[in-house]
């Protein structure tokens, strides 16, 4: 992905609580979809954007010693410190640079080609890194389900569509695709890959607990963005930031779909 594009900071001094957060959350959902791939030992591995680093690990442990784990992002400062002889890690630029050249049995990347403008160069790019019958697994949001629970007080749930509509006027400058997530199946039969599979998963979280910290800090994390656009004043954004710490405000969050295809062999 390009710096410019990316609408969240790696560098930022919370982002490793982020990740965590946001490994939480999602890895549960990307592990179901490696364990009905099948990826075992042996499997050549390629992760982009891997991120905070939960998943390269997992690859590692699961494709062991006789298998290799190659881990690309812009900022390797978490995954990179993870020591495994089958894991090479590589700060790379996957829009203006050219994938390792190898036949890669699974290649797998979550929330990334929703942040790039190029989305489909980069997808068919992973499409022809793979071997014949290696597997692409793609994860990306669909933010049209978001909404607050019926249950939560008006002032509240007025609270929460306002920050929301802020926060989708800032996708929309950084040419973020809010719906790429329901896209995906589609998108993958384009490419030709067969066997294709799509699961979305959209939780309802309440404020103040661990599942909603996910959103609580990219909210804090995007704080200076909404605030250069002007579209909120900034005591209605912290407002509007506190409903995921409140226990008494409930939201239906994001759809994260996993898709995945084989490349014919």
């Amino acid at each position: 992905m390009t710096e410019s594009n990316y609408i969240l900071d790696n560098d930022w001094v919370h982002e490793r609580q982020r990740f965590d957060a946001l490994e939480r959350n999602l890895d549960t959902g990307t592990i179901n979809a490696l364990s009905d791939i099948g990826v075992s030992s042996g499997w050549n591995c390629l992760e982009v954007g891997a991120g905070g680093g939960s998943i390269t690990e997992w690859l590692c442990k699961q494709v062991g010693l006789n298998g290799a784990v190659t881990a690309l992002d812009l900022n390797t400062r978490f995954v990179g410190v993870l020591d495994y002889d089958n894991l090479e890690t590589l700060e790379q630029n996957i829009v203006t640079e050219e994938f390792p050249e190898a036949n890669y049995g699974l290649i797998h990347t979550r929330f990334t080609l929703s942040h790039l403008p190029d989305r489909e160069e980069v997808l068919n790019k992973m499409a022809q890194a793979l071997k014949p019958g290696g597997w692409l697994l793609i994860e990306e949001p669909d933010f049209s389900t978001e909404k607050a629970d019926p249950a939560v007080p008006a002032s509240k749930r007025h609270l929460f569509e306002s920050g929301m509509m802020t926060i989708k006027e800032l996708h929309a400058q950084r040419g973020f695709d809010r719906y790429l997530g329901n896209a995906l199946f589609g998108k993958l039969i384009s490419l030709g890959l067969m066997n294709v599979k799509a699961i979305g998963r959209t939780p309802t979280v309440q404020g103040g607990t661990p599942e909603s910290e996910e959103v609580a800090l990219t909210m804090e994390q995007l704080q200076a963005s909404a605030m250069a656009l002007e579209l909120i004043p900034e005591q209605e954004y912290l407002a509007f930031r506190s409903l995921f710490d409140d226990k008494e405000f409930y939201f239906r969050g994001y759809m994260m779909t996993s898709a995945w295809g084989q490349k014919p062999q």
